[in-house]
Protein backbone atom coordinates (compact mmCIF):
# COMPACT_ATOMS: atom_id res chain seq x y z
CA UNK A 1 0.00 0.00 0.00
CA UNK A 2 1.07 3.51 -0.61
CA UNK A 3 1.86 6.44 1.30
CA UNK A 4 -1.36 7.96 3.20
CA UNK A 5 -2.31 11.13 1.43
CA UNK A 6 -2.88 14.09 3.29
CA UNK A 7 -4.42 17.84 2.36
CA UNK A 8 -2.18 20.39 1.16
CA UNK A 9 -1.49 21.36 5.46
CA UNK A 10 -0.23 18.35 6.20
CA UNK A 11 -3.32 17.58 7.48
CA UNK A 12 -4.53 13.92 7.86
CA UNK A 13 -8.06 12.75 6.17
CA UNK A 14 -9.86 11.83 9.53
CA UNK A 15 -10.72 8.18 8.37
CA UNK A 16 -6.59 7.32 8.50
CA UNK A 17 -6.59 7.78 11.40
CA UNK A 18 -6.21 5.16 14.61
CA UNK A 19 -7.80 5.99 18.23
CA UNK A 20 -5.10 6.89 20.82
CA UNK A 21 -5.93 4.98 24.04
CA UNK A 22 -7.59 7.36 26.52
CA UNK A 23 -6.12 6.30 29.17
CA UNK A 24 -4.99 8.76 31.52
CA UNK A 25 -2.15 6.72 32.82
CA UNK A 26 -0.27 5.98 29.79
CA UNK A 27 1.55 9.68 29.58
CA UNK A 28 2.15 8.99 33.69
CA UNK A 29 3.17 5.38 33.97
CA UNK A 30 1.06 2.76 36.19
CA UNK A 31 2.47 4.24 39.33
CA UNK A 32 -0.09 7.10 39.95
CA UNK A 33 1.57 10.79 41.33
CA UNK A 34 0.40 13.33 43.55
CA UNK A 35 -0.13 16.42 41.44
CA UNK A 36 -0.83 20.15 42.66
CA UNK A 37 -3.64 21.44 41.87
CA UNK A 38 -5.62 21.35 39.22
CA UNK A 39 -4.77 17.91 37.84
CA UNK A 40 -4.08 17.32 34.41
CA UNK A 41 -4.76 13.49 34.30
CA UNK A 42 -8.17 13.91 35.54
CA UNK A 43 -10.38 12.29 33.19
CA UNK A 44 -13.25 14.47 31.60
CA UNK A 45 -16.47 13.25 31.12
CA UNK A 46 -17.20 11.15 27.97
CA UNK A 47 -19.55 13.19 26.60
CA UNK A 48 -16.82 15.90 26.39
CA UNK A 49 -14.40 13.77 24.11
CA UNK A 50 -13.62 15.05 20.85
CA UNK A 51 -15.72 18.26 21.24
CA UNK A 52 -14.00 21.89 21.36
CA UNK A 53 -15.07 22.02 25.31
CA UNK A 54 -12.24 19.55 25.62
CA UNK A 55 -10.21 21.02 24.06
CA UNK A 56 -10.84 24.51 25.67
CA UNK A 57 -10.58 22.92 28.84
CA UNK A 58 -7.11 21.26 28.52
CA UNK A 59 -5.98 24.59 27.07
CA UNK A 60 -7.53 26.62 30.02
CA UNK A 61 -5.28 23.69 31.97
CA UNK A 62 -2.24 24.96 30.19
CA UNK A 63 -2.66 28.67 30.47
CA UNK A 64 -3.25 27.53 34.34
CA UNK A 65 -0.55 25.46 35.05
CA UNK A 66 1.85 28.41 33.45
CA UNK A 67 0.42 30.66 35.75
CA UNK A 68 1.40 28.61 38.68
CA UNK A 69 4.63 27.49 37.17
CA UNK A 70 3.91 24.10 37.64
CA UNK A 71 6.13 22.64 34.87
CA UNK A 72 5.74 18.75 35.23
CA UNK A 73 1.67 19.77 35.02
CA UNK A 74 1.86 21.78 32.32
CA UNK A 75 3.97 18.78 30.36
CA UNK A 76 1.28 16.32 30.86
CA UNK A 77 -1.64 18.69 29.99
CA UNK A 78 0.22 19.37 26.90
CA UNK A 79 0.48 15.46 25.99
CA UNK A 80 -3.07 14.79 26.85
CA UNK A 81 -3.87 17.84 24.45
CA UNK A 82 -1.61 16.61 21.77
CA UNK A 83 -4.25 13.80 22.35
CA UNK A 84 -7.11 15.57 21.91
CA UNK A 85 -6.56 17.02 18.79
CA UNK A 86 -5.66 14.45 16.91
CA UNK A 87 -9.56 13.43 15.96
CA UNK A 88 -10.07 17.42 15.26
CA UNK A 89 -7.63 16.77 12.48
CA UNK A 90 -5.33 19.53 14.24
CA UNK A 91 -2.40 18.00 13.34
CA UNK A 92 -0.02 20.75 13.70
CA UNK A 93 -1.42 21.56 17.22
CA UNK A 94 -0.74 18.20 18.25
CA UNK A 95 2.60 18.52 17.41
CA UNK A 96 3.37 21.69 18.78
CA UNK A 97 1.86 20.54 22.19
CA UNK A 98 3.74 17.42 21.88
CA UNK A 99 7.26 19.05 21.61
CA UNK A 100 6.53 21.45 24.08
CA UNK A 101 5.47 18.86 26.76
CA UNK A 102 8.95 17.01 25.87
CA UNK A 103 11.20 20.06 26.58
CA UNK A 104 9.76 20.86 29.43
CA UNK A 105 9.94 17.47 30.85
CA UNK A 106 14.03 16.80 29.84
CA UNK A 107 14.71 20.10 31.61
CA UNK A 108 13.10 17.76 35.05
CA UNK A 109 15.19 14.59 36.31
CA UNK A 110 13.55 11.77 33.91
CA UNK A 111 10.79 9.98 35.48
CA UNK A 112 7.61 8.35 33.57
CA UNK A 113 5.93 11.95 32.87
CA UNK A 114 8.77 12.14 30.17
CA UNK A 115 8.40 8.38 29.13
CA UNK A 116 4.70 8.78 28.33
CA UNK A 117 5.94 11.74 26.36
CA UNK A 118 7.98 10.59 24.29
CA UNK A 119 5.83 7.60 23.69
CA UNK A 120 2.45 10.22 22.56
CA UNK A 121 5.46 11.76 20.12
CA UNK A 122 5.58 8.01 18.83
CA UNK A 123 1.84 7.69 18.50
CA UNK A 124 1.82 11.52 16.15
CA UNK A 125 4.58 10.02 14.58
CA UNK A 126 2.68 7.01 13.69
CA UNK A 127 -0.67 8.25 12.78
CA UNK A 128 1.28 10.47 10.58
CA UNK A 129 3.24 7.59 8.70
CA UNK A 130 6.62 8.59 9.61
CA UNK A 131 7.29 5.43 11.03
CA UNK A 132 10.88 5.22 10.96
CA UNK A 133 10.49 8.27 13.37
CA UNK A 134 7.45 6.35 15.32
CA UNK A 135 9.99 3.68 16.35
CA UNK A 136 12.70 5.83 17.80
CA UNK A 137 10.27 7.58 19.94
CA UNK A 138 9.08 4.42 21.10
CA UNK A 139 12.54 3.40 21.64
CA UNK A 140 13.44 6.55 23.91
CA UNK A 141 9.78 5.84 25.83
CA UNK A 142 10.84 1.79 26.51
CA UNK A 143 14.43 3.06 26.94
CA UNK A 144 13.09 5.40 29.83
CA UNK A 145 10.55 3.24 31.10
CA UNK A 146 12.58 0.14 31.50
CA UNK A 147 15.60 1.97 33.87
CA UNK A 148 12.34 3.58 35.71
CA UNK A 149 11.07 -0.43 36.12
CA UNK A 150 7.42 0.90 34.89
CA UNK A 151 5.45 -2.26 33.81
CA UNK A 152 2.46 -0.22 32.15
CA UNK A 153 4.55 1.92 30.14
CA UNK A 154 6.69 -0.71 29.18
CA UNK A 155 3.94 -2.43 27.93
CA UNK A 156 2.34 0.38 25.98
CA UNK A 157 5.70 1.76 24.61
CA UNK A 158 6.54 -1.67 23.01
CA UNK A 159 2.72 -1.78 21.42
CA UNK A 160 3.23 1.26 19.94
CA UNK A 161 6.27 0.64 18.23
CA UNK A 162 4.92 -2.62 16.81
CA UNK A 163 2.07 -0.43 15.05
CA UNK A 164 4.63 1.71 13.76
CA UNK A 165 6.86 -1.17 13.14
CA UNK A 166 4.11 -3.25 10.84
CA UNK A 167 4.50 -0.82 8.28
CA UNK A 168 8.42 -1.29 8.01
CA UNK A 169 8.64 -5.10 8.90
CA UNK A 170 5.46 -6.88 9.30
CA UNK A 171 6.25 -9.90 11.10
CA UNK A 172 8.54 -7.61 13.84
CA UNK A 173 6.15 -4.87 14.14
CA UNK A 174 3.68 -8.11 15.04
CA UNK A 175 5.81 -9.70 17.41
CA UNK A 176 6.20 -6.39 19.10
CA UNK A 177 2.43 -6.00 19.14
CA UNK A 178 1.70 -9.68 20.48
CA UNK A 179 4.48 -8.68 23.23
CA UNK A 180 2.81 -6.03 24.23
CA UNK A 181 -0.67 -7.92 24.47
CA UNK A 182 0.72 -10.26 26.28
CA UNK A 183 2.55 -7.99 29.19
CA UNK A 184 -1.01 -5.67 29.06
CA UNK A 185 -3.08 -8.83 29.46
CA UNK A 186 -1.00 -10.61 32.34
CA UNK A 187 -0.91 -7.06 34.16
CA UNK A 188 -4.33 -6.18 33.83
CA UNK A 189 -3.64 -2.95 31.90
CA UNK A 190 -7.08 -3.45 29.56
CA UNK A 191 -6.98 -0.06 27.89
CA UNK A 192 -3.50 -1.01 26.69
CA UNK A 193 -4.42 -4.37 25.61
CA UNK A 194 -7.73 -2.82 23.79
CA UNK A 195 -5.86 -0.19 21.83
CA UNK A 196 -3.37 -3.41 21.25
CA UNK A 197 -5.94 -4.96 19.68
CA UNK A 198 -6.97 -2.13 17.37
CA UNK A 199 -3.33 -1.65 16.15
CA UNK A 200 -3.16 -5.60 15.46
CA UNK A 201 -6.72 -5.05 13.23
CA UNK A 202 -5.67 -2.03 11.83
CA UNK A 203 -2.64 -2.42 10.53
CA UNK A 204 -3.63 -6.41 9.39
CA UNK A 205 -6.33 -4.18 7.45
CA UNK A 206 -4.04 -1.84 5.81
CA UNK A 207 -1.78 -4.97 4.75
CA UNK A 208 -4.55 -6.52 3.57
CA UNK A 209 -4.34 -9.41 5.68
CA UNK A 210 -8.41 -9.04 6.38
CA UNK A 211 -8.93 -11.88 7.88
CA UNK A 212 -6.44 -11.66 10.56
CA UNK A 213 -7.75 -8.24 10.67
CA UNK A 214 -11.35 -9.39 11.17
CA UNK A 215 -10.20 -11.83 13.83
CA UNK A 216 -8.23 -8.96 15.62
CA UNK A 217 -10.95 -6.56 15.71
CA UNK A 218 -14.08 -8.76 16.71
CA UNK A 219 -11.63 -9.99 19.40
CA UNK A 220 -10.56 -6.45 20.62
CA UNK A 221 -14.74 -4.90 20.50
CA UNK A 222 -15.34 -8.15 22.47
CA UNK A 223 -12.56 -7.63 24.93
CA UNK A 224 -13.24 -3.86 24.91
CA UNK A 225 -17.13 -4.85 25.94
CA UNK A 226 -15.87 -6.87 29.01
CA UNK A 227 -13.66 -4.34 29.94
CA UNK A 228 -15.99 -1.23 29.30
Amino acid sequence: KGPVSTSSDGELPFETQEPIAADERSFFGGRPQKPSAPDARTPLPASLAGHEHYHGHRERLRDRFRELGDNVGEACNLSQLAVVYVPALRNGDAIAASRRAIELLEALAPGPALAGAYRVEAQLRHYMRECEAAVAWSNKSLALAEQLQDGFLIAAGISTRGAATLFLDFDAGLADLHRGLDLSLASGDACIAANTYNNLGAGCGETFRLREARHYMATGIAFADLHE
